[in-house]
């Protein structure tokens, strides 16, 4: 049938597409038409755009000086510092993306996400079903390396403290047990006394 015919056509043409742009990303030549939040893109390069430069600047020293990614959004949104997408509200996950993003030191890693080949084109977190490509200096960066290493490491640390945290709560029959009237699951509940 046509629809058979038309399918197999638009994924051949998908995968040679695919392939050039793999071939531009192991160059280190492939600039996303999506630009991070303090950078512009500007003749299909990526330029720093000082106002939102200096709120990431102020993001990661906020993080290196103790506060958390939470309280990093809660902060934005209270100064009414709008989002890449013009939203008021922050959320700790962004934060967490920004101070995790190598774009902000001048390198770019390729295939952080990854997308079906066939319609409708869904997207996905790459976790290692793609291959990710990493190219330094692909463009002028404004957190420089010692800061941003500083970051990560603190950002692995508290990853660990946090993952004891939740570990330390959690037993046998834990999200296990459902309540048949609401739905909601059963918690352990310890109490000190008689």
């Amino acid at each position: 049938t046509f629809t058979a015919i038309a399918q197999e056509e638009s994924k051949a043409i998908s995968q040679h597409q695919r392939k050039s742009i793999v071939g531009r990303m192991e160059l280190g030549t492939y600039v996303d038409s999506n630009a991070p939040y303090g950078f512009r893109l500007v003749n299909k390069k990526l330029e720093v755009y000082e106002p939102e430069a200096e709120i990431v600047r102020w993001i990661f020293q906020s993080y290196l000086c103790g506060m958390s990614t939470q309280e990093i959004a809660d902060t934005l949104t209270a100064r009414k510092v709008p989002t890449k997408n013009g939203k008021e509200k922050w959320k700790s996950t962004k934060v967490s993306y920004m101070l995790s993003n190598e774009n902000y030191i001048g390198d770019s890693r390729y295939q952080k996400t990854y997308r079906d080949t066939t319609v409708p084109f869904k997207q996905y977190k790459n976790r290692g079903e793609e291959d990710m490509y990493y190219a330094t200096e692909t463009h002028e960066g404004f957190i420089d390396k010692e800061t941003f290493e500083k970051v990560q490491a603190l950002l692995q640390r508290r990853k660990e403290q946090f993952a004891k945290a939740t570990t330390l709560n959690v037993y046998p029959l834990t999200s296990r047990i459902r309540c048949s009237e609401c739905g909601s699951f059963y918690r352990r509940k310890v109490r000190s006394g008689g």
